[in-house]
Order: structure tokens, then sequence, then C-alpha cells
């Protein structure tokens, strides 16, 4: 069984799946009740994520926010001719993965005014988990095309990512704040699918193989994106400013943002011949690869009017996913070995490069909370929407990152003078893409084979997001 085709298929998904336009920048029990704004309201542990200037606030503070999120995934596939009458339709069965944005603040005041602020915590990107779609492991082969149509795409990925973070903010100026956070990167992957191993086109269910792919890295230099030359995984340095404009008061004006990160995740890529491919002599030797690419830019605007009890809130945030221009793979020691006719061969697997066409995009989010006779409960109400970076050629159901909309809704309860429990959900909604231009193709395994078209089909898509955040202040403001 030859490998040198398949190889840039499979890293093509186990890269998809970690960074494919896939962010939903919305943390945190209060900024995800009011639509996923942030930029320009602050004064807890949040700010470290949405904008570190507006870190300035309570004199010494704790936050814990556990947050929940259901995606919910259907894929109906189609044929060329556009008939549906083979393929089964396919369903995420994976349940709620977990994240959260938590830590600690301190500001120091002098006569009541905030001077400099100091915060640490840890954030994960709010788009990341558990995907699971029908697996043909144990499955007839009569029925796996019919019940697993997806199986060449995805199968199961499992992803975390986490921003353990440090930043601080100051105020130069009575109406200016400036901030900065620097955050470190841990990932790892796992993800799982199907590569077709037959020597002939076609998508017979005795010819699957398994494949399986794990990588990390760990990043926490600063330089620019990755671009051939630098091969090493980046940080990321979130700046912002908040300024309340002298006049006008009760309005502020927040402004974030972090540069392109460099991804260098190393790993493994182990495959699990299907039976028929046996009758091949062919191994493979060594199993380490790395994926580089890089990771979007991001910049948040946005505009605060808050009077004692109420207050009402604008953003707008770019995702930069233009920067993510391809997938370079690099197979470190892998080796092809074939026999035939009595005579082996080995092959050196060759570096490969995946080209890509996401876009940059703009959302749009509005929000804002009521306190009801200046009392312990604060109700908030949000909306948003969202286009999609990911064109409908590239649009899988590894992340299936399509346009969509969405409400949110929350309160929150001051139990003491101390102590704030606050709840949150949103709910995105994406209309159905009809995906007749897909460019995703099956992994074949062996030269001169055909690879069918896999991705054409009706997706529909929409997520529920829970959350729950605790906070606590050590001393009054």
């Amino acid at each position: 069984m030859r490998l040198p085709v398949s190889l840039s298929a499979i890293l093509l998904f186990g890269g998809a799946v970690h960074a494919a336009g896939y962010s939903f920048p919305d943390l945190g029990a209060r900024q995800l009740a009011r639509g996923g704004t942030g930029a320009a309201s602050g004064g807890e542990v949040g700010a470290l994520y949405y904008n570190p200037a507006a870190l300035l606030g309570a004199p010494l503070s704790v936050q814990f926010d556990g947050m929940m999120l259901l995606q919910h995934i259907d894929f109906q596939r189609v044929s060329p001719n556009g008939s549906a009458g083979h393929y089964d339709q396919v369903s995420n069965a994976a349940g709620p993965f977990a994240n959260t944005l938590s830590g600690a603040a301190w500001t120091r005041s002098r006569d009541g005014v905030p001077l400099f602020a100091v915060a640490a915590g840890i954030y994960g990107p709010s788009a990341n988990g558990h995907l699971l779609f029908p697996d043909p492991a144990g499955r007839s082969p009569n029925n796996v095309l019919k019940q697993t149509p997806q199986r060449y795409e995805l199968i199961e990925s499992n992803i975390i990512v986490l921003y353990p973070t440090l930043a601080m903010a100051w105020r130069p100026l009575s109406w200016l704040d400036v901030g900065i956070a620097y955050s470190v990167r841990s990932s790892t992957t796992d993800n799982t699918l199907t590569l077709y191993a037959a020597p002939t086109s076609g998508e017979d269910p005795e010819w699957d193989a398994r494949a399986q792919i794990k990588t990390h890295d760990f990043g926490y230099r600063l330089h620019g994106p990755w671009s051939g030359d630098s091969k090493e995984s980046t940080g990321r340095l979130n700046v912002g400013l908040l300024v309340r404009p002298p006049g006008l008061d009760g309005f502020s004006i927040g402004l974030s943002g972090h540069p392109s990160e460099a991804i260098n995740a190393t790993g493994t890529l182990n495959t699990v011949p299907p039976d028929n491919a046996k009758i091949v002599q062919a191994r493979v030797i060594g199993d380490s690869i790395s994926v580089l690419y890089n990771y979007a830019a991001e910049a948040r605007l946005g505009v605060r009017y808050a009077t004692s009890n109420w207050a009402v809130e604008f953003d707008t945030v770019y995702e930069g996913w233009s920067a993510l221009k391809r997938f370079h793979v690099e197979p470190h020691g892998m080796k092809i070995e074939e026999t035939s006719g009595g005579k082996t061969t080995t092959q050196d697997v060759a570096p490969i490069d995946i080209e890509k066409d996401w876009r940059d995009v703009f959302s749009l989010r509005a929000g804002g909370e009521w306190r009801p006779h200046g009392g312990p409960l604060t109700l908030r109400l949000g909306a948003l929407v969202e286009p999609s970076a990911i064109p409908t050629s590239t649009l899988s159901v590894d992340f299936p990152n399509t346009e969509s909309a969405g409400v949110s809704i929350g309160a929150e309860y001051a139990v003491t003078d101390h102590l704030t429990v606050a709840l949150a959900y949103e709910r995105l909604i994406s209309p159905t893409q009809q995906i007749r231009d897909s460019q995703i193709i099956q992994p074949v395994a062996q030269a001169g084979v055909t690879p069918q078209k896999v991705g054409n089909g009706d997706l529909n898509a929409s997520l529920d997001y829970f959350s729950v955040g605790i906070g606590y202040t050590f001393a009054a403001p």
C-alpha cells in the first residue's frame, strides 16, 4: 500500500479541524449574555481576553466561568447528480464540551482613582472540543457506504486548546486606559478518519483503511507569522485601549487586538490497512509529522454607554483568516517500503503544501443590561451576526463554520456585596448550506487512483452555549 498521495489528504483533515476558521469569539457569562460584546466594558477578569485595558476595577477579585457548548451538525451527502438516495443523513453524536474564562485581577488605586491593574487567568477558544460521527468499524460491508458517508472527512476529533495568560493595565491619563496581555498556547488534537486503499477508484468499504492523527504544540515566543523560515510556534500578545471621551459622561470606546500566530504542531500519523490491502507487500516506516500554518489575527472595536442602572454596547470583531494561506506538512523520517517481484524499494515521503482559500470576516454584536430599581439583579440581552471564513468549496463536517445569527440572554445576582453569580445562554443558528461546488476529495492510498469528491451535500449546523460565572471581590471597589 502506497501512502505519498494519502498523506497530504489525511493531514489536510487533521489540521483543518484545529484551525479552519473556527472561532466563535464568545467567552464569559457576562459577555456571552450581551451577544459577545466586551471590548468597551470591563472592571473584571474577563477583560484579559476581550480588552486588557479594561482590567481596572475591583481592588482584588477572582472569577470562575464554566461553559458548555453543544454543536448540532447534520449532513446529508449527495451524489454528483444531486441525489441523496445512496446515503444516510449523519449527525454529530458527541456530547457537550467544556470551556472556561477564569482568573484573578488586582487594581492599585490612589484616593479612589485606579492607577494600574494586574491579572492572571486561563481561557480556551470557544469552538474547539469533541465531534463524533458514524464509524464504519464493526459494520457489515453492505451498509457502511450508506450509514457512514462522511467517513472520508471525519469520524471523530478531540481538541483541547488553552491560553494561560498574564495581563496588566494602567491609566496614563484620566480618560485613557492602556493594557497588554501575553498568553502561551498549549494544544492537543486527536483525529480519526477513513483512507481509501483500493487500486481502483470507488468507495468499496472493504478497502477502507483507518487513519489516526495526533498532534500537540506549545507556543510562547513572539515573532511574526510562519513564512517558511521560522518553524516555531508563537504565543499571543493582545494589546488594548479604553477611552472615556471627556465631556461625554457614560460613553467608553474600546479597541483591542492581537496579530496572527504561527503554529507548528508535531505529532504522529498511524494507519490500519484493510484486509484487502494486505495482499500488497508494503509498509510505512516512521510516523512522525509536523503541520505548520498561521492562526488568524483578531481585532475588536466596541462602543458602550452606561448609566447607574442600564448599559448598551455595540462591537465589531475582525478575524483575519486570510493569514491561513496553506498547511505545510513535513514528515520526519517517514518512508514507504514496497516489495514487488522479489524487489524491495524505499522512498521518502516528501513535504506537502496544501493550499487554502479562507478569507477575512467581520462580525457584528450588540448587547445590553438592566438593573431594575438599582437592586441586586441584572438582566442581559444580546444578538450577533457572524459570516463564515470558509467558502462552500472547502466547507466540511470537521468544522461547519457557516454564516450564522444568534441571540443571547442572561442574568446576574449579587448574593452579597462581594459574591455574584451570573448565568448566560446563547443560541446560534445557520441557514442550510447546499454545497454543490465542494473540492473536498476522498483521501486515497495508491498512486494513479482518481479520488472521489465527497463533500457535496446539505449541511445544517447550530450551537447552544451555556455559561455559569461566579465572581468574588475581596474588598469594596
